[in-house]
């Protein structure tokens, strides 16, 4: 009970966590107006993109290999039911997938700003975006709102009650990470540097 309630909170920070990992590294030299000198060392955008990405990525997978790893240890201490572990595994790992989703919106709106300020204020609305959204569908109960609350896509409660992801949302969730990566790697291929 605690696990699936707590989950929720994990969440909004891994979100925040997710988002400040592809804001600062697709913003950063945006930030310090150098996106002209980068762009001249003899590597293809594509290779500059995909290098950004996958750095973000394996962070986002070392942390959650960690985490998840700290929540089965914490299960297994506590003498639970050894053969609900792979299910209470699963709703610990749902923290990942539900990363990705943000570190991709968060891909895709510094991808398309054309000024970043703030890398933590950029994180903390997307979160609490997310978070708000969440806590609507909660008080509504309507399905519509759940298509567009993100911390709901993956839920560890909705694990450890049926043993599984909600496909619908799931695929929601898949598509959203696709979409959102694509078309950043698209802008980002095509985008104009300003030389300052």
């Amino acid at each position: 009970g605690f696990f699936g309630f707590s989950a929720a909170y994990t969440a909004l920070m891994g979100a925040i966590m997710a988002v400040t990992l592809s804001v600062g590294a697709f913003a950063r030299e945006k930030r310090s107006k150098c996106v002209d000198f980068l762009l001249t060392k003899p590597r293809s955008r594509s290779a500059i993109f995909l290098s950004k990405l996958l750095s973000g990525l394996t962070l986002l997978a070392a942390s959650n290999i960690i985490i998840t790893a700290a929540a089965a240890i914490g299960y297994n201490s506590a003498g639970k039911d050894e053969a609900f572990i792979g299910t209470f595994i699963l709703a610990a790992s749902a923290l990942f997938p539900t990363q990705l989703v943000f570190y991709a919106a968060g891909l895709l709106f510094t991808v398309l700003a054309k000024k970043v300020r703030s890398v933590s204020g950029i994180a903390t609305a997307f979160g609490f975006a997310g978070f708000i959204l969440t806590a609507l569908h909660g008080m509504l109960e309507k399905e519509i709102i759940r298509f567009i609350a993100p911390l709901d896509y993956f839920d560890a409660a909705t694990v450890l009650k049926t043993g599984g992801f909600d496909a619908k949302y799931a695929a929601t969730g898949l598509f959203v990470i696709a979409a959102c990566v694509l078309i950043s790697f698209v802008r980002f291929r095509a985008s104009d540097a300003h030389a300052i």
